[in-house]
């Protein structure tokens, strides 16, 4: 999770007739991670695993997964704290960033797999294979989150 100048986590949705929705800094900031994403993996197929292209579903499934560990983990810390019980959660502040960041955490793994399934992540990122590269901003182009 990223932390703003208070050093609280941001928080990445905003609740819109009812119902929560990315914020627009989301918006703007998911391709560049997706893109990001890609790269890292692309590296890692390359120099763990020798090229080998068939571990890239493997990859993606093992990110999923963690990231719905991960939610888990927050919301047990959520209840470990108190949340949800208004007599044990008075004297805790800021308990709610623990479902923020579960949330995002189910967000960001529902992307990546429904974004996968419609192959517009996973693919190798062409002229981004090197260490010395630089990442171009036209690349980021291919994402469509609406």
């Amino acid at each position: 999770m990223e932390e703003d100048e208070k050093g609280d986590w941001v928080v990445r949705f905003e609740q819109a007739e009812g119902k929560l929705r990315p914020t627009e800094a989301t918006k703007k900031l998911f391709p560049q991670v997706l893109h990001s994403f890609n790269i890292t993996v692309d590296r890692f197929i390359k120099e763990l695993f020798g090229g080998e292209e068939e571990v890239r579903n493997l990859l993606l499934r093992y990110v999923v997964t963690q990231l719905i560990s991960d939610a888990a983990f927050c919301i047990e810390k959520w209840k470990t704290k108190g949340g949800g019980d208004e007599s044990r959660s008075d004297h805790q502040k800021n308990l709610q960033k623990w479902l923020w960041r579960a949330l995002w955490d189910v967000y960001a793994s529902e992307e990546l797999r429904r974004l996968y399934l419609t192959r517009l992540i996973l693919v190798k990122q062409h002229g981004v294979r090197d260490l010395g590269s630089s990442a171009s901003g036209s690349d980021i182009d291919i994402f469509d989150l609406k």
